[in-house]
């Protein structure tokens, strides 16, 4: 859409902002689950072993849906930057990131050894799932202060039309 003398209206720079946040969360997001989210420590025999795992590595299903969410985030985020509109996705994927986050963070992996009398095994967090967390909580930022920007009741966003359309005029009934 061009405005009239053939330049192309100025995009909000709350819209850019808020955008570049929503990418910059997913890509966050996204690398966070390269990270390790939980280690192992072993005790066999008296000897000491111990091991870090990532997302990738532990969960089954869970690690798809934060990708997903994550690249849901970054597509969001353009969106919301280069056009001002859609601000539902990144707020949407937000939301799930950070349910998605805690659950990661609260529901610690299984051992799954077994151990004889005097040995022990135990399993801990690692920064992946804090690092999901502070992505998650950007994006559902973003996506909140971008839908609060455009909400009921307070007209469109400054220096735009409206949700996707042209600006309709009526003439005076004179």
């Amino acid at each position: 859409m061009t405005a009239p003398g053939g330049k192309r209206p100025a995009r909000p720079r709350a819209s850019l902002l808020y955008g570049a946040l929503a990418i910059a969360g997913g890509l966050v997001l996204a690398e966070s689950l390269f990270l390790p989210w939980y280690s192992l420590n072993l005790t066999v025999g008296g000897v000491d072993a111990a091991s870090t795992h990532s997302a990738w590595q532990v969960m089954s299903v869970m690690d798809l849906l934060l990708l997903l969410t994550a690249l849901a985030a970054i597509a969001g985020g353009a969106v919301v930057a280069r056009r001002g509109e859609l601000q539902a996705i990144p707020l949407a994927a937000g939301a799930a990131a950070v349910v998605l986050s805690v659950l990661g963070l609260v529901d610690l992996p299984e051992s799954d050894l077994a151990a004889a009398p005097g040995d022990t095994a135990s399993v801990g967090r690692e920064a992946g799932p804090f690092v999901a967390l502070v992505g998650s909580a950007g994006i559902l930022f973003a996506g909140f202060a971008a839908m609060r920007r455009r909400a009921p009741g307070r007209g469109p966003a400054r220096g735009s039309a409206g949700f996707g359309g042209d600006v309709v005029t009526r003439p005076d009934s004179r």
